[in-house]
């Protein structure tokens, strides 16, 4: 019995070393798998920049800006879609500005003009004319084409009901003026067909174009007012 309870108590021994052991490994293992940033001292704070360093900073950062602002799409606040270039093509391509002009007169020439950058004029108003002077060279040369084929295949005088074509002809452009003037507002429809210039249409032929011109007119009417309040807007 008593050589049962020694070795019971030897066994008892042997554990408990062995735990130590493994405790000790454990709590060794710990130490090392700790982040160094436990054991390694606080961070000193960051300097404040210099004067000179600051302005540097600044500096960099309006240049990267700007050339953000650069390589940005064209939007239509900017010069490409904007009022004062159409302004100025328009004019360009009228005649009304002409060569004899200086850039300080065509920077006066409109508000939405004057609104733009005075340095990049010169090269803006070269650039219109040159566009210009290649549509207009563009257009003649289809036109040249045009008459061409025209004279191979001719516009025919009658549509295929027998009737004397309209798209041209006097009496649409008779139809068309005295329609924007309010002609066909102090005669019935019956008069207004009656005249001479209509003698080769139908009475209800010259009443359904009188009701598609004025349909026509009206939305001309809209389409520019709409246009022109939406310039207005952009202008502001």
């Amino acid at each position: 019995m008593i050589t049962s309870i020694l070795a019971r108590k030897k066994q008892e021994n042997k554990q408990q070393a062995a735990n130590l052991q493994d405790g000790s490994k454990n709590s060794a293992k710990a130490a090392t798998s700790r982040p160094p940033s436990v054991f390694a001292p606080a961070p000193k704070p960051p300097k404040p920049p210099t004067k000179a360093q600051a302005a540097r900073a600044k500096l960099q950062e309006e240049r990267e800006a700007t050339q953000q602002e650069k390589t940005k799409p064209e939007s239509k606040w900017r010069w490409e879609h904007s009022w004062a270039k159409e302004i100025l093509r328009g004019a360009i391509a009228n005649g009304d500005i002409t060569d004899a002009h200086t850039y300080d007169e065509i920077h006066r020439w409109h508000p939405e003009v004057e609104a733009t950058d005075r340095k990049l004029l010169s090269s803006r108003v070269r650039a219109l004319q040159q566009q210009i002077s290649v549509d207009k060279q563009a257009a003649d040369e289809d036109n040249v084409d045009l008459l061409h084929d025209l004279k191979l295949f001719p516009t025919k005088t009658h549509n295929y009901r027998g009737e004397p074509r309209w798209e041209g002809s006097d009496a649409q452009k008779a139809l068309k003026f005295d329609i924007a003037n309010g002609i066909h507002l102090t005669m019935t429809p019956a008069e207004f067909a009656s005249r001479k210039v209509f003698e080769d249409c139908a009475e209800d032929i010259v009443r359904q174009h009188i009701h598609q011109e004025v349909k026509f007119q009206k939305y001309c009417l809209y389409r520019n007012d709409k246009k022109e309040s939406s310039r207005h807007k952009f202008s502001r």
